[in-house]
């Protein structure tokens, strides 16, 4: 199994010097620990994908063993350009991540576990408007958005999603046709949200409610996540 961890993200809303994989929770930089903890999972095919303050990024943690990848136009595209820039990288089973996530172990290998072409985790406790959220229909995915209106949504999608081989195939022939339209600026989640729409794989929502996790993006995610996460090391 790989894991491509998508780390291009300038992450203006938080503001501050320090790019976001490097900010430390626990005594520890966000990156270097989900590295840690992929790898105690024998998931040793790790890439990271650089961008904002790159250089800083890779010096930080190129002594773990892994390969980079680098957004060249990230300060105009989105996350799923980034995925695009590391597709030939990645082609068998694979755990995509955003490096501004922090969960714990079991989480991670209830993710990593999990069997599906495509698997979503989905926490029903955390929406807000803001969330990236996932709208199910008789237990089947059938829409995942941050448009999706609170009163529609079953969770908030978190980004760490696992794919199957097939999964991720797919996935790069969405990606493909969306950035052909020369719009670089999408979620990943827009060419997830298309092979939904296609019915073709075994995409499923696996509900991780009442696990421990954060993603960051703003001063108020910083903070609950170091309550969260006070003492915790991989």
């Amino acid at each position: 199994m790989q894991a491509l961890i998508l780390a291009a993200g300038r992450g203006r809303r938080l503001g501050g010097d320090i790019p976001k994989p490097l900010i430390e929770i626990g005594g520890q930089p966000l990156l270097v620990r989900l590295i840690c903890q992929l790898q105690k999972l024998d998931i040793r095919d790790i890439r990271v994908v650089l961008g904002h303050q790159g250089e800083s990024v890779r010096k930080a943690v190129e002594s773990l063993g892994i390969r980079f990848v680098y957004n060249e136009i990230y300060d105009s595209s989105d996350n799923m350009y980034s995925f695009w820039t590391a597709r030939e990288e990645v082609h068998q089973d694979c755990l995509i991540s955003h490096a501004d996530l922090i969960l714990e172990d079991d989480l991670l290998q209830r993710i990593v576990q999990a069997e599906g072409d495509i698997v979503l985790p989905m926490d029903m406790r955390t929406l807000d408007q803001e969330s990236m959220k996932l709208r199910l229909h008789d237990g089947r995915v059938v829409q995942i958005s941050k448009d999706i209106s609170l009163d529609n949504a079953d969770g908030e999608s978190i980004p760490c999603i696992k794919f199957s081989a097939a999964g991720l195939e797919a996935l790069e022939r969405q990606a493909e046709a969306i950035i052909r339209t020369g719009d670089h600026r999408q979620y990943l989640e827009s060419a997830i949200q298309g092979l939904i729409d296609s019915q073709s794989l075994n995409i499923s929502a696996l509900d991780i409610t009442g696990a421990c996790w954060a993603e960051i993006d703003t001063p108020a995610d910083l903070e609950y996540a170091r309550k969260l996460f006070k003492t915790s090391r991989p």
